[in-house]
C-alpha cells in the first residue's frame, strides 16, 4: 500500500513538472514569434510619422519644391486682351508670379488639394520669356518658357486703343498698306515706320498713320499700368 501511494505521488509530481515545462516553452515561442511583427510595426509607424513624407512638409532639395506647388503645363499670353493665364497646382504657400525673374503679382491664397487658375493683366513684348513662381522669401519653385506675339489691331478710320505698359501692338489699316507712322509722345507709345507700337509708360499719345495711297488715320493711345489680377479656384482635384 505504501509503495502504491509513493508511485502515485511520483507520477503526479512528474506530470506537474512536465506541464510547467511546456508552459514555459510556449511563452518563449510566442515571444520569439512576436518580435519580428513588433519590429515591423514600429518601423512602419516611424515611416508614417516622418515629416518628410507628409504633404507640404519643409524638406531639403526637390521634395521641398514640389511640396510647395508648381506651374501647370498651360502658360499662355493673350496679346489682344494683354492677359497672362496660368495654373498654380497644389500650392501650399503664398507665391510670387514672375515674368523674366520680375515679380508681377503675389498670389496669397493657397489650396494644397486643388489648382488655381490665375489671370494676370500685363503687357508683354513679343519674343521669348520665362514665367515662374517663387515663395515670398524668393525660393524658386518652378518656371516655364513663354512665347509672346504682337496683338494685331486693324483700323479703317480714326480710332483709339488701350495698352498696358510693356505691351505691343501691330497696327493695320483695312485694305491698305502702311507707308509710315509717327507718335506724338514717344516716351508713352513708340511706333516704328511699319506700325509696330510699344507702350513705354503711362500716359496718352496720338499716332498718325499714313498709307501708301496717302490716306491718313489718327489713333489715340492710352497707356496704363495693369490692374489687380483676378483668380478662379478650380474644382477639387486632390485624392
Amino acid at each position: 500500500m505504501k509503495k502504491t501511494v509513493k508511485r502515485m505521488l511520483a507520477l503526479m509530481l512528474c506530470a506537474a513538472l512536465l506541464a510547467l515545462g511546456l508552459s514555459a516553452l510556449a511563452e518563449e515561442t510566442a515571444e520569439v514569434s512576436a518580435a519580428p511583427v513588433e519590429a515591423a510595426y514600429a518601423e512602419a509607424s516611424e515611416q508614417e510619422l516622418a515629416p518628410e513624407s507628409m504633404p507640404g512638409a519643409s524638406t531639403a532639395g526637390d521634395e521641398a519644391v514640389r511640396a510647395s506647388g508648381y506651374l501647370g503645363d498651360d502658360v499662355f499670353y493673350a496679346p489682344e486682351t494683354q492677359e497672362l493665364m496660368l495654373s498654380l497646382m497644389y500650392v501650399t504657400v503664398p507665391v510670387n508670379i514672375l515674368l523674366d525673374g520680375k515679380v508681377i503679382y503675389t498670389q496669397r491664397n493657397s489650396h494644397p488639394d486643388a489648382g488655381l487658375n490665375v489671370t494676370v493683366p500685363v503687357g508683354i513684348a513679343p519674343g521669348e520669356h520665362t514665367v515662374g513662381i517663387e515663395t515670398l522669401d524668393h525660393v524658386l519653385l518652378d518656371q516655364k518658357p513663354l512665347t509672346a506675339k504682337y496683338a494685331e489691331k486693324a483700323f479703317s478710320k480714326n480710332g483709339s486703343m488701350n495698352m498696358y505698359v510693356g505691351g505691343s501692338v501691330q497696327l493695320q489699316v483695312s485694305n491698305k498698306t502702311i507707308k509710315t507712322c509717327a507718335s506724338s509722345a514717344k516716351k508713352v507709345a513708340a511706333v516704328t515706320k511699319a506700325g509696330y507700337v510699344t507702350a513705354k509708360s503711362a500716359g496718352k499719345a496720338k499716332l498718325t498713320v499714313t498709307t501708301t495711297d496717302n490716306k491718313k488715320l489718327t489713333i489715340n493711345v492710352t497707356v496704363t499700368n495693369p490692374q489687380t489680377p483676378t483668380q478662379v479656384t478650380l474644382n477639387y482635384t486632390g485624392t
